[in-house]
């Protein structure tokens, strides 16, 4: 996830490889469900978006198949990843930001790694179509990242709000609500 950040998406993606090679055998939808959506991140960042939206597809018709509780996570990413491909490449997220909100109703707080980019994807697909569900969205968006960002010493608190994308863009989404 580093890779992500940093934008070093061909690395990401090494490791991906990596991971992959470590899991052959196993069988472990949750540990290769992270793989998967971790590659499918560096192949957006990578700019191909086709390849993204096969593996994202595919994890999650495999996660709808297990329909097991404890994948709601990788659930929720897939979702995300592929509601942030329609808009990509100009199709209607609507359908994929509706089921996500649904979802984050039941599962407030993702225990995802960017459990924020989540909520962004969302407020994104639901704005995208005017839909008067991204603003309350949004402010749950904004009220988690406080919640999250508010125990942090202020030197940290700062790095965990301009350093995350999507914390970023939650800030900058909410200051021009304002």
């Amino acid at each position: 996830m580093v890779y992500h950040l940093r934008g070093a998406h061909a690395q990401a993606l090494a490791t991906c490889d990596q991971a992959q090679a470590l899991l052959e055998g196993v069988d472990d939808l949750q540990q290769r469900s992270h793989v998967v959506t971790t590659r499918a991140r560096a192949l957006i960042g990578l700019g191909d978006l086709a390849a993204a939206e096969q593996l994202y597809a595919g994890m999650l018709a495999d996660l709808r198949r297990a329909a097991d509780a404890t994948f709601v996570d990788a659930l929720l990413e897939c979702l995300a990843g592929l509601a942030r491909l329609a808009l990509l490449t100009g199709r209607d997220a609507l359908p994929l930001a509706v089921e996500l909100a649904q979802q984050l109703q039941k599962t407030p707080l993702p225990s995802n790694v960017f459990p924020l980019e989540i909520y962004l994807r969302c407020y994104e697909g639901l704005a995208a179509q005017r839909d008067p569900r991204a603003e309350e969205n949004l402010e749950r968006a904004y009220a988690l990242l406080q919640k999250l960002s508010g125990p942090l010493p202020a030197d940290a608190r700062r790095l965990f709000l301009e350093n995350v994308p999507a914390h970023r863009a939650i800030l900058a989404l909410t200051s021009q609500a304002a």
